[in-house]
């Protein structure tokens, strides 16, 4: 019985294992892309960002 169960498990466990393996390659987050920026160059998410206004106090 015992060899059946160690059978079962040295078949079993590397499909569970590249089951799991492909799962986790298909559900990865997508890779950060090279921006492209120039040297200095200020990227768009920070360049649109809104502009605090000072407004003037009335006492």
């Amino acid at each position: 019985m015992a060899e059946c169960i160690e059978l079962l498990v040295l078949f079993g466990l590397p499909f569970l294992g590249g089951a799991l393996a492909a799962r986790l390659w298909l559900t990865r987050p997508p890779r950060r892309r090279w921006v492209g920026l120039a040297v200095g160059e200020v990227p768009g998410r920070l360049r649109r960002r809104a502009q605090a206004v000072r407004r003037e106090v009335s006492a």
